[in-house]
This record gives C-alpha cells, sequence and structure tokens, in this order.
C-alpha cells in the first residue's frame, strides 16, 4: 500500500510540476527550497524529540566503520535516535536497521525517520535534483519494518524472541517497499 500510494502521489505531483515548473529559475527555486526543508528536517527534528539513550548499553556490532551513533543534542557518552537515523550515510543505516539490537532505536524514532524520508522522496524525485531511489527506498521501509517489528515483539511475542523479529521485520518491509514502488522482480528485490 505503500508502495503504491507513494506511485500515485509522486505521478500526480509531477504532473503538476510540468505544467507549472517550467522556467530554470522556477527549477532552481525548486531544488533551494526542498534542500532547505530536508536539510532543517534533519536537524532540528532530533532536538524537538530528543531521545537519548547510553552508547555503553550497545553491544559492539561488526556493521560498518563509517556509521558513527551521533550525539546531536545528548550528554556525553549518550547518541540521539533520530540524529543517527538522519545524518549517517543511508547505506549505513540501512545496515544499522538491519542488524542492530532491538533497544538501539524505539519505535518512534523509526517511523519519524522513515516518514520524513517517505514524504521528502515523493517531493524530491521528479524534480531537478538528481537523486536515486533504490537507496532511500530500503532505508524508508527499514525504518517502517524495524517499527513494526518493535511494536509487535513488545506487545505479542514472548521474551527473547524479538531480536530476529525486529531484523525480519525491517528487512521485510524494506523489500516490499523497494518492490511496490520499482516493480522490479521480486528474485531482484530478495
Amino acid at each position: 500500500c505503500a508502495g503504491a500510494l507513494f506511485n500515485w502521489l509522486n505521478k500526480n505531483l509531477t504532473v503538476w510540476r510540468r505544467a507549472h515548473i517550467t522556467s530554470i529559475p522556477a527549477k532552481g527555486l525548486q531544488v533551494a527550497l526542498l534542500t532547505s526543508v530536508m536539510s532543517i528536517l534533519q536537524w532540528w527534528l532530533p532536538i524537538v524529540y530528543k531521545q537519548c539513550d547510553k552508547t555503553t548499553d550497545l553491544p559492539e556490532m561488526d556493521i560498518d566503520q563509517a556509521f558513527v551513533y551521533r550525539q546531536h543534542n545528548c550528554n556525553p557518552g549518550e547518541y540521539n535516535h533520530l540524529s543517527t537515523l538522519f545524518l549517517n550515510n543511508l547505506s549505513t543505516v540501512i545496515n544499522t536497521l538491519f542488524h542492530a539490537p532491538p533497544t538501539a532505536f524505539t519505535a518512534t524514532s523509526c517511523v519519524i525517520a522513515g516518514t520524513v524520508y517517505y514524504v521528502m522522496l515523493i517531493l524530491l524525485f521528479g524534480s531537478s535534483i538528481g537523486m536515486g531511489i533504490f537507496i532511500p527506498l530500503l532505508y524508508i521501509g527499514g525504518a517502517f519494518g524495524r517499527a513494526i517489528g518493535l511494536v509487535l515483539t513488545e506487545n505479542w511475542y514472548p521474551e527473547g524472541t524479538t531480536s530476529s523479529l525486529v531484523h525480519t521485520y525491517s528487512v521485510v518491509m524494506a523489500t516490499g517497499m523497494l518492490g511496490g514502488v520499482t516493480q522490479v522482480l521480486i528474485s531482484i528485490s530478495v
């Protein structure tokens, strides 16, 4: 459903853009506006929704050397959930969403991050900004899947099953989002 909604909204927005944003200055203004909105959201939402946890509570993960738990507006030795999800390279965050322990991010942080990227991808894809869609879709699906997995395992599954189920929900939702929007064969998604 999320993929179909994305396609429908993006199609209608593209039709509107072709009719109304035709000049080079208008396209430049659109790029500046969308870039500004995304930058503001990525820097200010972690301050507005401040969810901090201690980095010492997380086990060592061999995910990626480029990944960093971001302190942004938290006390020393703590990391901010949204900053960590927003301010790292998307491909490393996807890997983290798939492999990090269930306590690394709250369901709310994942929903906020996924929603921001979902809305911004609808607005950005098809604009005059050169960008891809593959990695952001995996990120969005991974964030939503992790949130669903956290909520379900917290409420309906017995203790000890949370880790593998959260990871499974994250991977399945990421491939579902990718397959729903890009309509690639499921074998390619898997």
